[in-house]
């Protein structure tokens, strides 16, 4: 499972270092249950609980707040239809969501570059050509769409 969630042959990043810190959290959780073995459920909530704590809240209050708007734009989006996602309809979301929020949207390139820069965050995966999903992104799979809805929420209200 984990190699399904981080093994680039997968569709993941290839992050060896964030692999063996969900398999560390399934570990440290099924030593707190008393079990001497590391169950499917114990790696899921690993994946699915240390997604949004191994992103340093601290990174995400330093972003600009278009550029949070455009995580929360892919977020709503993964909430409302899950998987890939045009960048089509990242756009239009983030637009409204600009507007909603009093923020003149940024530009063609600057909005490119701010996924760019979620990208090297690792929050977001872009599709590659060689995949049949280019022009498609999506939150990196281990990462709940809810609970990081709830955390850019949270920063965004900080900012009003």
């Amino acid at each position: 499972m984990i190699a399904d969630a981080y093994g680039e042959d997968k569709g993941g990043d290839g992050s060896a270092r964030r692999a063996i810190l969900s398999l560390k959290f399934a570990a440290e959780m099924a030593e707190a249950e008393g079990s001497n073995r590391i169950t499917e459920i114990h790696v899921r909530r690993a994946l699915a609980e240390g997604a949004v704590s191994s992103v340093p809240i601290s990174d995400l209050r330093n972003l600009p707040r278009a550029q949070l708007l455009v995580l929360l734009a892919i977020t709503n989006l993964s909430l409302e239809k899950g998987g890939w996602i045009p960048t089509s309809a990242v756009r239009k979301t983030y637009e409204e969501l600009s507007f909603k929020y009093g923020e003149k949207p940024r530009g063609h390139s600057q909005f490119y570059e701010y996924l760019d820069s979620l990208e090297k965050m690792g929050l977001i995966e872009r599709g590659k050509k060689s995949r049949r999903k280019f022009g498609h992104i999506r939150l990196v799979p281990e990462l709940p769409p809810d609970r990081l809805k709830e955390v850019l929420d949270h920063i965004l209200l900080d900012l009003i």
